[in-house]
């Protein structure tokens, strides 16, 4: 059912694209629940600015290029090209602390109309970029990947993990997680290592939790593995997932993208209290 827990969830995953037209247009059926919404979401009479702080990115496959959402969720481009090339089709997104953000660029979004729109790669290769939030320039930070897809941050910041989906195109192509240590400078990336290789179809989107265990979404659900890369258990979902986040007041619920569901379970453990982490 639709609550205002699920729907905190998805200002997490998408961004507020809708949340003030939400709130301004609450239903008389549901004028009982408005302080929750208040509480779980923001408040929109007193919180502007936790609303803007909520989401503040927002990427998408279809389009060669990456937005924000100003106030009252106004989209402004914040970059479409790489030294003068446009990308490919910007897959996930993870906002370090210092402002900078960081995505991946497969071609997922112009190989055929069916996610995107069909187009000629201009940079003819995948890669993974950071973009200065003060400057507004794109720096090219990892060009080793098939595939690029998902990403996060570890608590501390010291290391980027990056998902490499290589096989969904290439014969015994990547399907793991890789591990990349950053630089002391914090905006470039240093050694590299293999993560955790998927046992059940591929990794996709993935988060880490406060105490920097990662929780990857699989053909089979859920992998959920220590920092030093050891699965540790599985949650078991009956199709295939592709993204899944942290929810909830405490950020002790993982709301679980399926196929064709949601889904959500309650955790002993936090995900980290960062936007867009």
């Amino acid at each position: 059912a639709f609550t205002p827990e699920v729907y905190a969830c998805g200002v997490d995953i998408v961004g507020p694209s809708n949340v003030i037209t939400l709130l301004q247009t609450i239903p008389p059926y549901w004028e009982p629940v408005r302080a929750i919404f208040y509480h779980r979401v923001c408040n929109l009479e007193t919180e502007p600015e936790f609303l803007k702080s909520r989401s503040p990115l927002f990427c998408k496959q279809s389009f060669p290029m990456m937005k924000s959402y100003q106030t009252f969720c106004s989209p402004k481009c914040r970059s479409d090209h790489h030294n003068g090339k446009r990308f490919n089709s910007p897959n996930d997104v993870v906002v370090k602390s210092d402002g900078s953000i960081w995505f991946t660029d497969p071609t997922y979004g112009i190989l055929f109309d069916y996610e995107g729109k069909r187009a000629t790669s201009d940079i003819g290769a995948c890669h993974v970029y950071r973009l200065d939030p003060q400057t507004g320039n794109t720096t090219l930070v990892a060009d080793d990947f098939d595939k690029p897809n998902g990403l996060a941050f570890s608590p501390d910041e010291a290391f980027l993990y990056i998902a490499d989906t290589g096989v969904t195109h290439t014969l015994n192509g990547p399907k793991h997680i890789r591990k990349i240590q950053v630089n002391a400078d914090g905006k470039t990336l240093g050694q590299s290592t293999v993560f955790a290789d998927c046992t059940a179809g591929l990794f996709d989107g993935f988060r880490v939790d406060s105490d920097g265990r990662l929780w990857a979404s699989a053909a089979d659900g859920v992998h959920c593995f220590d920092p030093d890369g050891t699965l540790i258990g599985k949650i078991l979902i009956p199709e295939l997932v592709a993204n899944l986040c942290f929810g909830g007041a405490a950020l002790n619920r993982l709301f679980i993208c399926g196929t064709t569901s949601l889904y959500s379970v309650f955790l002993a453990i936090n995900g980290q209290n960062k936007c867009w982490q």
